[in-house]
């Protein structure tokens, strides 16, 4: 599996300090971000940005640009960046910590197929994402529609949105996301500690406190 440059780690962690959720704000004496192309102010569904989802609009844009622009055009690029940060947006998440989980999952690589069969950006099994797909009354394509990156992470935000929602944790709801929930539910029930790695690998990647990282009450 190829690895994401260092580079995306970095635009991770600018991500994580620019004021893409409530709890934080902007760097102070942080370089002024450069104005973005105007395509860049709205979704395609014509939903407007405001400054701040602008902001990490334009970090999640250079990121993928950085890695993937072998492969992906640049309007592929702002598609998928766009898709990220709305549907994050939408599901109360940092876009920070969805392109922290992608880097850790899949390392960028929107091909990525794990020796249990989870696929795409986020690592999904073919059935959570079937199911994820119907309670959003999405079409579900199959399989191999995971491979397409702006379903992967639609489908991969909604379902750690729908983790959260569970265990009202952002910390238990990545263990789920790695684990499963069930499994995560049975160590919960057992008085078990949670296992850790995982959450520790996104929490290096992403900087500060996952405790704070939902922003829906």
């Amino acid at each position: 599996m190829e690895r994401m440059p260092t580079l995306l780690i970095c635009a991770v962690g600018l991500l994580s300090l620019s004021g893409t959720s409530p709890e934080r704000a902007p760097t102070a004496g942080a370089a002024p971000v450069p104005n973005p192309a105007p395509n860049i102010q709205s979704t395609e569904s014509g939903t407007a940005l405001g400054p701040q989802r602008t902001r990490a609009l334009v970090h999640v844009r250079e990121a993928l640009q950085r890695v993937r622009r072998d492969r992906w055009t640049d309007d592929e690029i702002l598609s998928l960046a766009q898709t990220i940060v709305v549907e994050s947006t939408r599901h109360g998440l940092d876009p920070a910590l969805v392109m922290a989980i992608i880097h850790v999952e899949s390392s960028g690589n929107p091909d990525a197929v794990s020796h249990v069969g989870a696929r795409g950006l986020m690592q999904l099994m073919p059935s959570t994402a079937q199911e994820i797909a119907g309670k959003l009354k999405l079409d579900w394509a199959g399989p191999d529609s995971l491979f397409d990156p702006v379903v992967n992470v639609t489908l991969g935000i909604a379902y750690l949105r729908q983790l959260n929602d569970r265990f009202e944790d952002i910390p238990m709801a990545l263990a789920a996301y790695n684990w499963g929930p069930s499994r995560i539910r049975r160590r919960i029930q057992r008085g078990d500690s949670l296992p850790v790695r995982y959450i520790d690998k996104v929490k290096q990647v992403y900087g500060g406190d996952l405790a704070l990282r939902s922003q829906r009450s």
